[in-house]
Parts: structure tokens; C-alpha cells; sequence
């Protein structure tokens, strides 16, 4: 039976690969798009936006910083950006494949943009299971596969492997697989910016889900919540490799200064711009939150730790930007939305996927035209 289901979110994982593609080559030849597509260009469609900043450090590397306004932020009137910003994973992978296999950097990208997108469907789907039924967890798969807003997770983006890693690692504590959740944690860290805040909701994690059946034996709770050491580390190690690039042990938190971040009230982020974009997001972000404080029970404690923290660390830099993105990991309240709208007839579902499928497309055209809605 699972055999099926994973069979259908391979073939729809790399279904819609294609399906970019063949819409980046009728937008060209509608001339919906200023990029003329043939066979030497027509990846182009999953490189945009921060995508080019993972390209750079993959090709060059981090850059050596000798002045500090080179990290990121205003300097003599013009708006400084630095790769320091980004995390080297997923770059770091991309470069050493490359080097492996002898391929250039677009191509290898693509293969592992379908390798880590799929592998992250197909543990949404595994996670999914253990609330709801094998079926149901599929068409929750289908939808979160199809949701315009998850346009990420089909590009040279962290979103797919830092989500990947964020369900492996869940599943490795409620395995008690603990070192495979060593391994795991540790490439989270090294992820995202936000990857010290999940190693957090790990910890917690961990702590409400063997508390109770082992505090007796508090020598074994111990050894269980050591195994964070291992991704402490690695943060300790990445903070001092910053330091000798840049002289700056949190460089990649001075670098936000070069997407004109700066710390506020998080409220006071919404609605800030009157750009569509940041109205968009204003408007989303706020109707997410709405539904979290009505449906505040249904969650765990640890669980709202996650959801308020990637909620409001975002916020309170003093942007919306992204925050679409960010909160897309947050798969508890994705399932709590899934529960009010599953069915027996099974066509409402589907109903919904088909109208996500078209403003999938809409919002596909807006990023190839570099316009997204949602960036």
C-alpha cells in the first residue's frame, strides 16, 4: 500500500520539475518573459533570486572580509550584500559533486534540487502517517506539494533539505535512533540561520517525549539529550570559521544588515511597505497567526515553541520578506488547516489541488519574470 503512494510523489516530484520547464519555454515563446529559452538555458528557471548567492559560494567560496561594512549593510549611500549571509551546506554538497562527477554547476544543482525535494515530499509523507491515515497523508502531501506558496521547494533553495533534515531528525527521536539524529542535527546547523533554533525544539522535543517514560532513569534521559553536543560543536567550529574569514564570529547575523534588516517590535513589521509584496505577505502571515491562537490546544508545547520562534524571530528583524517560506516548515499547524477540509469524498481534495495547481502556475511566472509575489 505505501509502496504505491511513494511510487505517485516521485513521479509528481519530478513531474512538476518538468512542468517548470516546459512552461519556462512557452512563457518565452509567448514572450511573457524577457529570457529567450533553448536547451543551453532552460534550468535558468530554478536559478533566481537568492539562488544566484548558493551559486557564488558554491563556484568561489566565501569572500575574505577585511572591513566590516563589507558584511553586509549601507556604505557610502549604496546597499551592501555579502554571501556571508547564507549557510555553506547546500552550496558545499553542490560544489562537491561537482568536483566528483566532473559536471557543471546548473546541472548537478538540478539533480539534487529533484533528489532533496523529493526525499523531503516523501518524509512529510512519513511524518504525516503517524497523525492520519495512510490515505489522508497523501492528499496532504499532494496539497503541501502543490500550495503556489511552496514554490520553493522546487528550486535551488535550502527549503527542501533543511525540511528534509527537520522531519528525519523527528522521526530519528521517535525512533530512538540517536545517532543518526547526531548526524542530522548537525547538518541542520549548518542549513540555515534559523537551524540553531530547531536544534533547540529538538532538545525540547526530546525532552517531552521520553520524560515521562524514563525519568526514572535520569542517566538515560542524559545520554539521550548529550547527543546535542555533537551539533554545538559544529556551531562552535562554523562561528570560528567565520571569525577567520571575516574577524567576525556571527557574520552571517551582521550580513541581514544587507537585506535592510534591523531589530523591531515584530508586529510593528507587518504592513510596513506598501509594496504588493510585503502586503501579501503582511496579510498571509497574519492570517497564519490568527489560526494558530484559534486553534492554540492542538498543539504541544514544544510544538508552539517552534511555531512562535519561526515565527517571530523573522518578524522582529523588521521584515516580512520570506516569512511565507519560513513558516512553510511548520507542518503541525499545515495538518491542523488539513483537518478541517479532509473528507470522504475524496474530490474536494482534489478540487483544491487543481486550484492550487493554477495559481501554482501564476506564481511560477512571477518568479521567472523575477517578480514574486512572495520572494
Amino acid at each position: 500500500m505505501n509502496r504505491k503512494y511513494y511510487i505517485y510523489i516521485i513521479i509528481l516530484s519530478l513531474f512538476i520539475k518538468l512542468v517548470y520547464v516546459l512552461l519556462f519555454y512557452i512563457f518565452s515563446q509567448l514572450g511573457w518573459c524577457s529570457v529567450s529559452v533553448d536547451y543551453t538555458n532552460f534550468l535558468d528557471v530554478f536559478f533566481k533570486n537568492d539562488a544566484g548567492w548558493y551559486e557564488k559560494i558554491a563556484l568561489y567560496g566565501y569572500p575574505n572580509i577585511t572591513e566590516v561594512w563589507e558584511l553586509g549593510g549601507y556604505h557610502d549611500g549604496s546597499l551592501v550584500q555579502s554571501s556571508w549571509a547564507f549557510f555553506p551546506l547546500l552550496p558545499k554538497i553542490t560544489a562537491g559533486y561537482c568536483s566528483l562527477f566532473n559536471m557543471a554547476f546548473k546541472p548537478m544543482s538540478f539533480i539534487l534540487i529533484c533528489i532533496f525535494s523529493t526525499l523531503c515530499f516523501l518524509q512529510i509523507f512519513n511524518y504525516a502517517k503517524t497523525k492520519i491515515t495512510t490515505n489522508n497523508a497523501f492528499l496532504f502531501t499532494l496539497l503541501f506539494m502543490l500550495f503556489p506558496l511552496h514554490l520553493h521547494y522546487n528550486v535551488y533553495y535550502t527549503e527542501a533539505l533543511f525540511l528534509f533534515l527537520i522531519i528525519s531528525s523527528i522521526l530519528a527521536i521517535d525512533k530512538n535512533k540517536i545517532l543518526l539524529l547526531a548526524v542530522l542535527s548537525s547538518l541542520i546547523i549548518l542549513t540555515r540561520p534559523n537551524g540553531v533554533i530547531i536544534i533547540v525544539f529538538l532538545f525540547l522535543y526530546t525532552i517531552n517525549k521520553y520524560f515521562i517514560t524514563i525519568k526514572n532513569n535520569k542517566l538515560v534521559l542524559l545520554k539521550r539529550l548529550m547527543i546535542y553536543i555533537v551539533p554545538l560543536i559544529v556551531f562552535v567550529g562554523y562561528l570560528v570559521y567565520q571569525y577567520q574569514y571575516t574577524g567576525n564570529y556571527f557574520a552571517f547575523a551582521t550580513a541581514q544588515k544587507g537585506w535592510e534588516k534591523e531589530r523591531i517590535f515584530p508586529l510593528l513589521a507587518l504592513f510596513r511597505k506598501g509594496d504588493l509584496m510585503n502586503q501579501f505577505n503582511s496579510i498571509y502571515i497574519t492570517i497564519f497567526i490568527a489560526f494558530v491562537i484559534l486553534t492554540f490546544k492542538k498543539y504541544s508545547w514544544t510544538t508552539h515553541f517552534l511555531i512562535w520562534t519561526t515565527i517571530l524571530i523573522p518578524l522582529s528583524a523588521g521584515s516580512v520578506t520570506s516569512i511565507t517560506r519560513y513558516v512553510s516548515i511548520l507542518i503541525p499547524v499545515y495538518l491542523v488547516m488539513y483537518s478541517y477540509i479532509q473528507t470522504k469524498n475524496k474530490m474536494v481534495v482534489y478540487s483544491l489541488a487543481f486550484c492550487f495547481a493554477i495559481l501554482h502556475i501564476y506564481f511560477l511566472f512571477q518568479w521567472i519574470n523575477s517578480q514574486p509575489i512572495t520572494y
